[in-house]
Formats: C-alpha cells, sequence, structure tokens
C-alpha cells in the first residue's frame, strides 16, 4: 500500500479517537450546586457585631482553645465552610478594648472559599463555637447586611430614582438612592438603604438582634433581614 493512503489512514484513526473522546466529553452530565443560603435571597454579606463586657466572657478558655494571648490584643482569621454547596464563608475578627471589653465580629459573605485542611471550626459552625466561650446563653448583637434584588422583580416603595433641584443654584441633581430611620417592625431593622442601578436594587439593613447560640442559623437571620427589607422595597405582583 502506499505510504501516503497509509499515512493518511492513521491521521484519520487519531482524528476519529480524538472525536470520541470530546463527545463523552460533552455528554457527560454537569453536576450543577444549588445557591446556597445566601445566594438565594441575593444577600451578599450578613455582619454580626457583638460589643462584649469580659464578665460575660470567658477569655482565658478562648485564649488556651485558639492560642492566641493578652500580647495579641487584635485577631481575624477566615472560617471556611465544610460542605461546598454550603456556599458561604466566614470572616473573624476581635480585639480586647482597655482590658474591659471584647468587640467581636462575624461577618458572613456568600460564596464558598476552597478550604485548607482544617479539624474545625467551620462556617456552618462558628457562631455556635464563639457562643461556648459566652458565660450565657443568648447576647445582643448589631447586624448588618447587604442585599441585591433584580429590578424585574422587586420594586422600591419609592419613585427612585428622582431629579431635585439644588438650593442656591439652578443645578438639577438626579437622586438614585435614600437612607431611612424605619419604623418599629418585628425583625427589630432600625435603619435601611436603598440604591438603584441600571440592573437591580442595592438595599441594606441594620438591625438589632438578639443571638441564640445553641439554636443559630443563618438562613433564618437572612430571612429575618430579608422580611425587613420589605418595609420599602417590595416584590413584583
Amino acid at each position: 500500500m502506499d505510504k501516503k493512503i497509509k499515512l493518511h489512514k492513521r491521521k484519520l484513526r487519531n482524528v476519529t479517537d480524538r472525536t470520541k473522546k470530546l463527545a463523552k466529553v460533552r455528554t457527560k452530565k454537569v453536576s450543577v450546586r444549588p445557591p446556597g443560603a445566601m445566594a438565594r435571597l441575593g444577600c451578599e454579606m450578613l455582619r454580626f457585631d457583638f460589643d462584649v463586657d469580659l464578665d460575660s466572657f470567658d477569655l482565658d478558655a478562648f485564649y488556651n482553645e485558639t492560642g492566641l494571648s493578652s500580647n495579641d490584643p487584635r485577631w481575624s482569621t477566615v472560617f471556611y465552610a465544610r460542605k461546598r454547596n454550603t456556599a458561604y464563608h466566614v470572616h473573624f475578627d476581635g480585639s480586647v478594648i482597655n482590658g474591659k471589653r471584647l468587640d467581636l465580629t462575624l461577618t458572613y459573605y456568600d460564596k464558598s472559599v476552597t478550604p485548607p485542611k482544617t479539624n474545625g471550626p467551620y462556617a456552618e459552625t462558628v457562631m455556635k463555637w464563639i457562643g461556648s466561650f459566652f458565660r450565657v446563653p443568648r447576647f445582643p448583637a448589631l447586624t448588618a447586611s447587604k442585599f441585591s434584588k433584580p429590578l424585574d422583580a422587586w420594586s422600591s416603595r419609592f419613585n427612585l430614582p428622582f431629579k431635585v433641584t439644588m438650593k442656591g443654584s439652578n443645578a438639577e441633581v438626579t437622586i438614585d438612592g435614600i437612607a431611612l430611620d424605619l419604623p418599629k417592625n418585628p425583625q427589630h431593622a432600625l435603619r435601611g438603604t436603598i440604591g438603584r442601578t441600571a440592573k437591580e436594587w442595592n438595599a441594606s439593613i441594620v438591625a438589632g438582634r438578639l443571638i441564640e447560640f445553641g439554636t443559630f442559623d443563618i438562613s433564618k437571620e437572612i430571612l429575618i433581614h430579608n422580611e425587613a427589607l420589605k418595609i420599602f422595597i417590595e416584590e413584583s405582583k
């Protein structure tokens, strides 16, 4: 057989084999992870700030557990999710104030981060873990959240944006966001903001919450903040 024909057949066979492999890859099922607790409601961030008197917190036990000491007036770390479909991670910051008080902050962020090898605590359990050092089962926190809501599914109770004329001049400006002191409500939300972009509403809530460490559920806290949003922004009918 002619050498050119043999070479052509060999190349054709190689191309055919590669085509079959590509077909297998293309037909392979792609697993799509469901959105996490935060993404489902468009929550980008939820922060918990604790202003703690040392009578309410076992600082020595905390130092023993973490390897920190009184020589570490400030600390910061990240807690990663144990399960991939949790889809959030937590930043933990703390400091001792004048040797008398603690400032503790846990900030939950949407999207998970590839975790290093660790025995915990994890993002899913960090609130219960920090609660184990409190000498009380519940403690007040000032909480703050940020949400993004699509324009085609949500609408503001205010006519945003709107134009106003500046006092003392004829300059006209467009106001595309406002801040509000909120009326008394079941969610204990104190303040809210709302702003409009080309594609979405950006909204936030500040609320006073009493955190039950033993039964803490981040999904429920997100729902509570989401309900507070409805004071000034609503789902379209």
